[in-house]
């Protein structure tokens, strides 16, 4: 078995605020992380993209366009299960949902602290589904997971208890597909999202 260790990880998911939360997030999240994919929350967003091509794993904007890091690719190039993974979980973080957040904006650093970690299980639950959905595994994810994720940030829940939001919605995807072939079998066949990804 192949390991991966990061001795200073990236933050996958950064929520900046302007003002003063800004000042108080930028230096804390510079002690811990190598690199952070930024959240477009500031006015205006940060856009860049020039740093996702030097370690970036993965990250989505306002608009929903999904940005994954040229070092992650390479590294897990024969993974599919877990690119697809960090993949879904981007897109279940769905920026539309994001509107809401600003107009309830967090007034401290701990509430803004639970609507991240609320976002990142949001996420996560849709990453385990939609890789029941697609018929592929969800222990690579999870080990990709607990291996870049060595400490503890006060933005994510810890590593193991999001690998059980992803099992949590792994095993309700395979239920609610399971149920769906058994009683509509010519809708499951229609709706099926398996060996859309083709063979490579």
């Amino acid at each position: 078995m192949q390991t991966l260790t990061l001795t200073r990880p990236d933050d996958w998911h950064l929520h900046l605020r302007d003002g003063a939360a800004l000042a108080t997030v930028v230096p804390h999240t510079a002690r811990q992380f190598a690199r952070a994919i930024v959240m477009p929350n500031l006015t205006p967003p940060v856009t860049t993209t020039v740093p996702l091509a030097e370690g970036t794993i993965a990250m989505i904007d306002a608009r929903g366009k999904i940005y994954v890091g040229k070092r992650f690719l390479q590294t897990y190039a024969d993974q599919l299960d877990v690119q697809v993974g960090v993949l879904a979980h981007e897109i279940g973080h769905r920026p539309k949902r994001w509107a809401d957040y600003r107009a309830t904006a967090p007034k401290s650093k701990d509430e803004l602290e639970r609507l991240c970690r609320t976002e990142e299980t949001y996420a996560d639950y849709f990453c385990g589904r939609a890789l029941a959905e697609l018929g592929m595994g969800v222990e690579p994810v999870c080990q990709f997971l607990l291996a870049v994720a060595e400490q503890p940030h006060p933005e994510y829940f810890p590593a193991a208890l999001r690998v059980e939001v992803i099992k949590d919605g792994y095993a309700d995807g395979r239920r609610k597909s399971e149920l769906r072939k058994k009683m509509f079998p010519e809708l499951a066949k229609r709706v099926s999202a398996k060996d859309d990804l083709g063979t490579g």
